[in-house]
């Protein structure tokens, strides 16, 4: 595994193609963030020349010259692989170290567990707890839902 700095026509490309994609890790978000004065860098792991995880990570000027780093709605990955998370994320915490950044925050666009439409659990639904473990055992902190920038349950409904 190689972890890089990648190039927007990649990482569109990745996004373009990848399940977990949103409007919100669309490239165009950078261009009205950087009206805020947010920085962009795509980075990513190549495996055999091949993208197998990426992001886009938004940079801001915080407290004491330090920056603050997001990846709207996480990273583009298979998050039950946790070799390929734990090696992304440790990568990713040294790349934005050296950006004199002292944050990352990330809002992974993946089920927590699958419920059905009044909000109950599905029996042998789509279920991620070892995902959620995972991240919080590399360091990650859920966010209290009075203190979140964004919501903290999301609700889809698949219209076909």
């Amino acid at each position: 595994m190689n972890f890089q700095e990648i190039t927007e026509k990649e990482y569109r490309k990745f996004w373009e193609n990848h399940p977990l994609k949103t409007f919100l890790s669309a490239p165009e978000i950078s261009k009205l963030r950087k009206q805020s004065n947010w920085d962009t860098y795509y980075v990513g792991v190549k495996e055999n020349k091949k993208l197998v995880a990426a992001t886009m990570l938004l940079s801001h000027k915080r407290h004491f010259n330090k920056y603050e780093f997001y990846s709207p709605r996480g990273y583009l990955l298979d998050f039950k692989n946790e070799e390929l998370v734990n090696y992304f994320t440790k990568e990713l915490k040294r790349y934005i170290k050296e950006k004199n950044g002292y944050v990352l925050r990330i809002d992974p666009y993946v089920i927590y567990k699958q419920r059905d439409i009044d909000g109950n659990i599905v029996e042998d639904g789509e279920n991620n707890e070892k995902v959620v473990e995972n991240l919080l055992h590399l360091g990650f902190k859920k966010i209290e839902v009075p203190n979140k920038e964004q919501v903290g349950w999301m609700f889809s409904l698949d219209l076909e």
